[in-house]
């Protein structure tokens, strides 16, 4: 006969009778346990009870000693009736019982009264202006009118009951303000003894938790006075005496008797019962179940393979979170091995996540702040500097527009690698490898602690190894992306002695290094601190602006210098803002460029812009040109050539009469969806304008390689034609050559004098603004100064020769 087989003919029969027998028992157990787990809940409960009691009553008496002790209330005196209106005991006292109330949520009452039993102050959870709260005080506790307490006896409890059926425990306290020990005055007298008052709202909502049969069961409470006179004095009594009872109980009820209450609690009638019989269903169920699900749970497998080894796991669990015993993989196969396993790898790599950053490796911002602190603490006890060197990417967000979100993370893994190797080749300025910590705070950021420094020259020299490291750029896929480094530096403890401040500091001279330009790095030192201070004014500024429409635009006429004719106008930009007022585009556009609100102002003023210009065809039968400025991240913006198609059609206007302008430090980073976007625009008809041509680093080549139409030789050049020789031409005329050979249009800024103008003319330069010609215009002043150029409002236009005008493309 097989095993199985002896199983279900010998064991099933006895495992059955078993049960049977161990039910019977377990039914009368059952009720039993039931009703001594209820009595043992309600002892448990009244114990807890009375001890809340005690606890709060502590509580009353140390808050009211505080009370006692602050000066405005120790410098109360007797005589001095016109204290009671003092509201500077009145504002202790209420902001005492705010304060106590976050403790004490059921605290009702505190109140001071002057020894003729006069209410001083009364603060309570009532209406401000309804009457003062009057507590119940005995007869015998009247001090007022002779009774009261004694020297030996300064505090007393009692309780009493409420109209509505609820019970307050009040505390009664005597003191003479000034003296410092209250027990031990021997010098009380009625005429010198103030008395405190505090009352308590007793919770009589109690809860019997854990019953089988119901999640819980409500409790009946009855607390009363014990005794006639219904209160006691502590004297040199701890307060337990008064709190704490014998409690004895019998089936349903407990009860227990102090000096000053007696207490009872009640359950439910038939609660055991109901709990041991919904107890049997269960048993009787889970018998059959059991019995039915499978008999070899007797033969101790599932102990063997199952539970063991999963207490085993537990075991070691418990043990690494209280002594920190590393978990070791188990070498077997089964599932319980393989929960095991994985529950490590598990920990580990949370571990790993909490401490390091995914995507490269490096410390994360939690990390680094912990390990930071700890080297600036190390250096601060040897009086080492320490550095904090703050990292940005530039250029990194233009990566991850056009390449898409996987190569700007390639980029970063690379640039993290490269970064940790040229760290830790820096370890030599250390006075320890161990004073150094590199994370990746955030997107494109990272921070570097270098501990033990002896000069600030140490760190200079480690940040220039960093912006080494980007010099040439980064190659990922066969493609060289063109990214830069910011860098700011500060020291401790000159520019901060805790992580916070130093990470601040280093924080502002990084976006001063981003300011002045890519590739730069830049020690902090104060008067940076008043530079990010005018910078944060001035995004508040441009940000208010925004928001009010305070930007404006002002229009520069152009003329051809051959006949003076107008050509078109540039539109510059302006604000009224009060804080922006004083400060010309040049100051507040590059803020706008870094924190990112150039994009809306760049389309408010190309928008406005060509407004401007189909208002002034539609009212004057103007046919010029309208130049507009355009930032240099519109360069790397998609949706620009979609916005500018969307005006043209909306205003009716044609591409070739917009020129968009550009400057030439724009083209140092190009790249091939640069170059595309600016070719789009060339296709469509729309000029493209180098602005301020010269000043910036932009090679022959590059002029042809980019769709430029347009070179706007800066002011600074025109201002020295009048100082040139044969021998030393003037840079103005060889520009104009340059432009001349690049069969490029040539418009020359800043015309001031007659004689600027006659050596422009006759170097064959095409165009001509500056305020010889015109200063900027309002809106409201382009009328008259049309009129003056043959332009009548509402005609067709009566410009002469305007067939003439040469278009942009």
């Amino acid at each position: 006969m097989r095993l199985n087989q002896r199983l279900n003919w010998t064991l099933l029969p006895v495992i059955t009778v078993v049960f049977i027998l161990a039910a019977l028992l377990t039914v009368n157990q059952t009720v039993n346990n039931s009703e001594a787990y209820i009595e043992r809940s309600l002892a448990l409960e009244l114990e807890n009870y009375q001890k809340r009691l005690e606890e709060q009553a502590t509580l009353m008496d140390n808050s009211l000693r505080l009370l006692l002790s602050y000066q405005v209330v120790r410098s109360l005196k007797a005589p001095s009736i016109s204290q009671t209106g003092s509201l500077s005991l009145q504002y202790l006292v209420e902001q005492f019982h705010s304060g106590l109330s976050q403790t004490l949520p059921n605290l009702e009452v505190i109140q001071l009264y002057a020894p003729n039993g006069e209410l001083l102050v009364s603060a309570d959870n009532q209406d401000p202006f309804a009457p003062p709260y009057q507590p119940h005080i005995p007869d015998n506790l009247r001090w007022w009118q002779g009774s009261g307490l004694n020297n030996k006896e300064s505090t007393a409890f009692y309780l009493y009951n409420g109209v509505e059926g609820e019970t307050y425990l009040v505390m009664l306290k005597g003191f003479v303000p000034g003296l410092a020990n209250i027990h031990n005055s021997r010098q009380l007298s009625a005429e010198s003894r103030f008395h405190a008052l505090m009352t308590l709202k007793l919770d009589r909502a109690l809860t019997l938790q854990g019953t089988i049969s119901e999640p819980s069961s409500s409790l009946t409470v009855q607390i009363e006075p014990s005794g006639s006179h219904s209160w006691a004095k502590t004297g040199s009594q701890p307060l337990s005496v008064l709190f704490q009872g014998e409690i004895s109980q019998h089936q349903d009820t407990a009860f227990s008797r102090t000096p000053l209450f007696t207490i009872n609690l009640a359950t439910e009638e038939g609660i055991a019962w109901r709990d041991s019989h919904q107890v049997i269903k269960y048993e009787l169920l889970l018998f059959f179940c059991s019995l039915l699900a499978t008999y070899a749970l007797l033969r101790g497998l599932i102990h063997r393979y199952v539970i063991a080894p999963v207490l085993t796991l537990a075991g070691q669990v418990k043990l690494h979170k209280k002594l920190g015993h590393p978990l070791t993989k188990s070498p077997g196969h089964d599932e319980i091995s393989q929960l095991n396993n994985a529950y490590v790898s598990l920990l580990s790599s949370v571990n790993q996540l909490a401490s390091f950053d995914p995507l490269t490796g490096l410390a994360n911002r939690r990390n680094f702040q912990q390990t930071a602190q700890q080297i600036l603490d190390k250096d601060k006890e040897s009086g080492l500097l320490t550095a904090l060197l703050f990292i940005d990417l530039d250029n990194f967000k233009r990566v991850n527009d056009n390449y898409g979100h996987e190569t700007g993370d390639e980029l970063l893994k690379q640039y993290a690698r490269r970064l940790q190797d040229t760290v830790r080749a820096s370890d030599l300025v250390l006075s320890s490898p161990k004073k150094l910590m590199l994370a990746r705070l955030a997107g494109d950021e990272f921070a570097l602690v270098l501990g033990g420094l002896r000069k600030p020259g140490n760190a200079v020299a480690v940040a220039k190894r960093i912006l080494a490291l980007t010099k040439e750029g980064l190659m990922i896929d066969d493609i060289k992306h063109r990214v830069h480094v910011s860098l700011g530096i500060a020291l401790a403890p000159q520019d901060g002695r805790d992580l916070i401040s130093l990470m601040h500091c280093a924080d502002t001279a990084m976006y001063q290094a981003k300011a002045k330009g890519k590739g730069q790095c830049i020690l902090f030192n104060p008067n940076l601190a008043q530079q990010q201070q005018t910078r944060l004014s001035i995004e508040q500024g441009l940000q208010e602006a925004l928001e009010r429409k305070q930007f404006y635009l002002v229009f520069q006429p152009i003329h051809f210098s051959r006949n003076m004719q107008l050509s078109g106008f540039e539109a510059l930009i302006r604000c009224s803002h009060p804080d922006l007022l004083e400060m010309g585009p040049d100051e507040y556009i590059p803020v706008a460029e870094s924190n990112g609100l150039i994009r809306q102002i760049d389309f408010w003023v190309l928008e406005e812009g060509l407004k401007a210009l189909a208002r002034l065809r539609d009212s004057y039968g103007f046919d010029g040109s309208m130049s507009i400025n355009l930032s240099a991240i519109e360069l790397q913006n998609t949706e620009l050539l979609l916005k500018l198609n969307g005006l043209l059609s909306r205003y009716a206007i044609a591409p070739n009469r917009v020129e968009l302008e550009i400057t030439e430090t724009m083209l140092v980073d190009w790249d091939e969806s640069t170059e595309q976007l600016l070719g789009e625009l060339r296709k469509m008809g729309v000029g493209i304008a180098l602005d301020d041509f010269g000043t910036g680093y932009t090679g022959f080549k590059q002029l042809i390689r980019h769709s430029v139409s347009t070179l706007k030789i800066d002011r600074s050049f025109i201002s020295e034609l009048a100082a040139g020789t044969e021998q030393n031409r003037p840079l103005a005329e060889v520009l104009l050559e340059l432009g001349c050979i690049f069969n490029l249009d040539t418009v020359a800024e800043g015309v001031e004098t007659e004689t600027q103008y006659s050596r422009l003319k006759a170097l064959g330069c095409n165009r001509l603004q500056g305020f010889y010609l015109s200063k900027p215009l309002r809106w409201e002043n382009l009328d008259q100064y049309l009129n003056e150029q043959g332009y009548d409002a509402n005609t067709e236009g009566t410009r002469e020769n305007s067939n003439n005008y040469p278009l942009l493309n």
